[in-house]
């Protein structure tokens, strides 16, 4: 389920498969060679993989471009696509009363009115937060001054994203939660769910998103580009793109809610698939 683990074991692999027929099952949760990405990525990862692929049984793809790449350029013996790892519907599917989200948004130094952006995701270079952070200091420029963002996540920047949003003055507009265990809570809160991620799987945060109802915005990349219409996506690192579709929602005020399957998404009906996969090879 990692690339470097995939290598180390299809390697290690490699006389058992001749000798005792062992089946070897890659599920690639987003290849580090995609469109967009550095070309050191495909100088690098993409000559490994398509050699590893020899050795590999099933190759189980999460998202519709990695599968497309595959197809074309890796000669798996066999190349799934499953949706994702699962979510469970159930932590979402629940009513949070009007007087439990005024407490909860007040324990958050919230008021009642104020228009919350959530994108709960560790904050990292990959996550991509500073390109949010900069849509809302444009936003805040405007004169938007209810509008609220909430960064649920562990920090992998060592506050390098406080001291952004201090910079630009959003410090006050922005709440740096740390991990949290309460995200269907935090979601049910909020208005609007973002994503400025620069690359993808298949995002569990979305896909949370749609099961709250959510109205999302999420950049152009792999694995968004799988759950968001073509309407909600923004360019990589384009703060006003981002800032103008955020605006477009606020002033809408309440979006007309698009009921999608998401079924598919399904905790349970993603092992489902994967039962049926691994079952093939037992």
């Amino acid at each position: 389920h990692t690339p470097m683990g995939s290598v180390v074991t299809r390697v290690a692999a490699i006389n058992a498969r001749k000798k005792y027929r062992t089946k070897v099952i890659y599920t690639a949760h987003g290849f580090h060679f995609f469109k967009g990405a550095p070309l050191i990525n495909w100088i690098i990862y993409y000559p490994v993989e398509k050699v590893c692929a020899r050795w590999t049984d099933c190759l189980i793809t999460i998202n519709e471009e990695d599968y497309r790449l595959a197809k074309r350029k890796l000669k798996a013996k066999k190349i799934s696509l499953i949706h994702g790892v699962g979510v469970d519907s159930n932590k979402f599917n629940f009513e949070m009363l009007e007087e439990e989200k005024i407490a909860l948004k007040k324990n958050l130094g919230l008021r009642k009115n104020d228009f919350i952006i959530i994108y709960p995701a560790e904050l990292s270079k990959r996550k991509n937060q500073e390109m949010l952070l900069k849509a809302i200091s444009l936003l805040k420029k405007d004169n938007y001054k209810n509008i609220k963002v909430l960064l649920p996540g562990i920090d992998s920047m060592n506050g390098k994203y406080a001291k952004t949003a201090k910079q630009l003055n959003v410090d006050n507009d922005v709440r740096f939660l740390g991990y949290r265990n309460d995200i269907p809570k935090l979601m049910k809160i909020s208005d609007l769910a973002v994503s400025t991620s620069k690359q993808e799987g298949l995002p569990v945060n979305l896909i949370e998103a749609m099961m709250s109802d959510l109205p999302i915005i999420a950049t152009d990349c792999r694995g968004n580009r799988d759950l968001v219409d073509k309407s909600n996506i923004v360019n990589v690192n384009n703060e006003k793109m981002l800032k103008e579709k955020i605006e477009e929602i606020y002033k809408k005020n309440s979006i007309a809610k698009k009921r999608r399957n998401l079924k598919m998404f399904e905790k349970n009906e993603v092992l489902k698939c994967m039962e049926e996969i691994y079952e093939e090879y037992i």
